[in-house]
């Protein structure tokens, strides 16, 4: 490189980084070779002569399903056919080479990201150990085994195997949750409320050779030490492997620019575990989606010997991470009963949902699906997502994800609904070593926001009668329980000891929602509606101080039934159907909601699936725009459940196939940072509007009380300054005013927030609400007027949709399975237009003769039909 050319790319960088700070060249490659052996995998039953390909990362399930021999499980009622996979030994093998470089490197190791779940891994027939721990990366130096060409070999026992191991070295025989808590493995696996039971086993997860002498870098965690005004003080804690003592050079970077620098005697030892501190003037932060730009370092931290010059004289690691400060306002700090997320001394309302896996064989979630779900919640204004503690610590991409959508994640450890026998399944520090190595894959991720230790155990055990069911002693209860306690204080010790100030939650929820403590301490996970049958009106006296679960189920897509192998025409005859609704009575559930709170039968399973989806819209309305409507003393909604693990009924607003159920629609307007609501009580509507965002608005508030033929009866209009973080009712009328002009049964309310600026007018936000119940109104029977329009001629295909008459809750649907529409679920207005715009493969012409529209309108007009000719008979 040219002189010239050199000192001004020193000038350059010199002038934007701080004073301190000085121009580094980077470093040349590491001294680390790593060769990725996820190739040419075979696999048998064990004792069987016959092997077939096998796909690494994978599942003996897929790849049986692969090589054709078992049917897809998720199609029909192929899971109750294929319970025999679980029972057998698999065994996993592959060839590799190890070249004569990498051979002479004095330290060669097999690291295993992740192995489903008892298993025993050969090199050349040698034993390396035997993995028991699904959650855990394994790591075997193979110096002594490793040849110039070698045999790599697993077999996977059952997990029953290891579960009954387990159950005889506990004192306690049976717990709550059955068999699964015996294992370190995936609970959903062995089935729930929601999916299916495929107990796999398999590389679940990358497998590589790596090969280093002398020193090397490795398990870099970035944590923010404190955040003043201008100066963000860091902490980097890695572990130095080196059998080489002497004087070591360590630094660390960002971009050119050195933040840090310091020399360390090295005594000899193997490992030692090291802190280094250094500073950031003016740091970038990380924000959440909603409250600014979610900001990313990219540091390199480099070690190299004093005195050392050459090619392979450094190691170094990259790691992306942010600088933020995150705080929970919780009973451990304040006595209020407060929990409220803090980022970056801002107060946050959370919003967002609960993560299920999306698929029960893990390893064949493609990475476009993840993108593709965790942009849709940003695009749905979410700031936050609970990784739910029944699944699977997630990806290395998922958090990554998150960290550039600014989603915060609130993660479970991976223990749900019973207690465990922690000191058997502790073995060899077994726990201990799954919560640390998790702990340090993921702390650099700014996205973390909150570690849990298990979600419901505490609640299940003082609230649904576990110590009764299972005949506990009071000796067995308090051993029971003590141990419980003893490894959360365990577990919270292992993820504080890098970082003694992140928030940490024992159990969720705080107390169980059949308690008043539930609503005036901590998280909630509210089930009154649904578990506890009550109205969705239970939702706003029940908003507690951070509801962290609560939901409604939505059947999904007819399309999806087609595709799992649905007789839709038998309904809940149809054994396919059965199969794929996994709560006991969630089909009563639904049709007991549509009878007593609806008052409508269906008369097509079509119509059942929509029903199901108004239901699960509506429910999740009144439940998110009261817990909206009560901050700040409520400050977190998190719905269950966003995503799906299989093809099901469910509580999902996302089904298994992609497509979004209406529920999903409506989440753009109630979790948008300008919210209106309507809160109607016995005698008068009181108009709330929420503003989340961190400025003032001062837009205008219209509402009207509108005839379902579109005359206005009422109207009100008034300019307000909206202060940022705020919720307030800011407008109020009797409803005797109202229905001396308009009955409840014939009328719609309506409001819209508008700003007007200097050369156009915009639409903040609007809201609908009807005061009558769904069988009392006189909605007309109608269908929207569909006009097809393109504004340019190779743009995308869109309707437009009016209606002379309110239509309530319209569904678009078409034959075509792929098609997608922008909006959906939505009320039409009387002389409004409305435009949807339509992604799809197929012709105009397709879309035109298969394209309907389902509204309740159509639904209460039949059920009244079918009412007067019943009387009439």
């Amino acid at each position: 490189m040219p002189v010239r050319v050199l000192f001004l790319l020193i000038l350059f960088a010199s002038a934007y980084a701080p004073a301190f700070a000085t121009y580094v060249p980077a470093p040349p490659p590491s001294t680390e070779y790593t060769v990725g052996l996820n190739t040419a995998w075979q696999f048998r039953e064990l004792g069987t002569t016959a092997f077939f390909p096998a796909e690494v990362p994978g599942t003996v399930h897929t790849d049986l399903f692969r090589n054709g021999k078992i049917p897809d499980p998720y199609f029909g009622t192929n899971e109750s056919k294929l319970q025999w996979v679980e029972t057998k030994t698999w065994e996993y093998s592959t060839t590799f080479e190890c070249s004569k470089k990498l051979r002479k490197e004095k330290h060669i190791e097999l690291e295993f990201d992740g192995l489903d779940t008892y298993a025993d891994v050969y090199l050349n027939d040698s034993l390396l150990f035997t993995a028991e721990d699904m959650f855990l990366s394994y790591t075997a130096d193979i110096k002594k085994f490793v040849k110039a060409n070698n045999r790599l070999r697993i077999v996977f026992h059952p997990a029953s195997e290891l579960i009954e191991q387990n159950r005889a070295l506990s004192p306690v025989k049976k717990y709550p949750g059955g068999d699964r808590v015996f294992i370190r493995k995936a609970q959903y696996q062995f089935g729930w409320d929601w999916g299916p039971r495929f107990v796999t086993c398999g590389i679940w997860k990358p497998v590589r050779l790596v090969a280093w002498s002398d020193f090397r870098v490795t398990d870099v965690v970035y944590t923010l030490d404190y955040l003043s005004k201008d100066t963000a003080y860091m902490k980097v804690d890695f572990m130095f492997q080196s059998d080489r003592p002497g004087i070591y050079n360590f630094g660390v970077r960002e971009n050119l620019v050195s933040l840090f620098s310091s020399k360390y005697k090295h005594a000899g030892k193997t490992n030692e575990h090291l802190q280094l501190e250094f500073k950031i003037p003016k740091p970038r932060l990380w924000w959440c989606n909603g409250l600014g730009t979610p900001e990313m370092y990219e540091f390199v931290l480099t070690a190299r010997p004093q005195g050392r010059r050459g090619k392979d004289n450094y190691s170094r690691v990259k790691t992306k991470t942010g600088v933020r400060k995150i705080e929970l306002s919780s009973d451990r700090i304040g006595n209020d009963g407060s929990f409220t997320f803090i980022l970056n001394d801002v107060p946050v309302f959370a919003k967002g949902a609960n993560w299920i896996p999306s698929d029960n064989f893990l390893p064949r979630v493609p990475r476009e699906k993840i993108v593709r779900q965790l942009k849709d919640m940003h695009e749905l204004n979410m700031n936050m997502v609970r990784v739910w503690g029944g699944g699977a610590y997630e990806s290395d991409y998922f958090y990554e994800q998150c960290d550039s959508l600014g989603l915060m994640v609130w993660q479970d450890l991976m223990f749900a609904c019973s207690m465990y026998p922690y000191k058997t399944l502790d073995r060899n520090n077994m726990l201990t070593h799954e919560i640390n190595d998790n702990y340090r894959r993921l702390a650099s991720h700014p996205c973390i926001a909150l570690w849990c230790g298990d979600n419901e155990n505490r609640e299940g055990w003082f609230n649904w009668g576990w110590q009764k069911q299972m005949e506990y002693s009071v000796q067995d209860s308090t051993a029971i329980y003590n141990e419980y306690l003893e490894y959360q204080l365990k577990f919270m010790a292992t993820l504080n000891r890098t970082d003694p100030f992140f928030p940490y939650l024992m159990s969720s929820p705080h107390n169980g929602w059949g308690r008043k403590e539930a609503y005036t301490r901590g998280d909630v996970h509210y089930w009154g509606v649904w578990w506890g049958m009550e109205p969705f009106s239970s939702y706003e006296t029940h908003t507690g101080r951070f509801v962290s679960e609560f939901g409604f189920q939505g059947a999904p897509s007819f399309h999806t039934f087609k595709e799992m192998g649905a007789e839709t025409s038998k309904w809940f005859a149809d054994s396919t159907i059965q199969l794929h609704q996994k709560h006991p009575t969630g089909y009563q559930t639904i049709e007991t909601y549509m009878k007593r709170d609806y008052g409508i039968t269906p008369n097509s399973f079509e119509d059942y699936v929509y029903l199901s989806q108004v239901m699960q819209r509506d429910a999740m309305t009144t439940a998110i725009e009261a817990q909206r409507r009560n901050m700040p003393r409520c400050m977190g909604s998190l719905f269950w459940q966003y995503n799906d693990c299989w093809p099901a009924t469910s509580w999902s607003v996302q089904d298994y196939s992609g497509r979004k159920k209406l529920a999903w629609y409506n989440l753009k307007r109630l979790y948008s940072d300008l919210m209106i609501s309507f809160e109607v009580t016995p005698d008068s509507v009181l108009v709330w509007v929420v503003n989340n965002s961190l400025t003032e608005k001062s837009p205008i508030l219209n509402v009207n009380w509108v005839s379902f033929q579109g005359a206005t009866k009422y109207s009100y209009s008034h300019p307000y300054a909206l202060p940022a973080h705020s919720s307030h009712c800011y407008f109020r009328i009797a409803k005797k005013q109202l229905f001396d002009s308009l009955s409840a049964e014939n009328g719609v309310l309506t409001a819209k927030l508008i700003s007007i600026g200097f050369s156009r007018t915009s639409v903040l936000a609007t809201a609908t609400q009807v005061l009558a119940q769904p069988m009392q109104l006189n909605l007309p029977e109608a269908e929207p007027k569909c006009t097809f329009v393109r504004y340019i001629k190779e743009g995308p295909m869109a309707i437009t949709l009016t209606s002379p008459v309110y239509l309530r809750a319209v569904m678009i649907t078409c034959d075509d399975p792929g098609t997608t529409f922008s909006d959906n679920g939505f009320d039409i207005l009387p002389g409004e237009s409305y435009l949807i715009e339509i992604t799809t493969t197929k012709t105009e012409k397709e879309i035109k003769e298969s394209l309907r529209f389902h509204t309740m309108n159509r639904l209460i007009t039949d059920e009244k039909a079918e009412e007067k000719n019943e009387l009439e008979d």
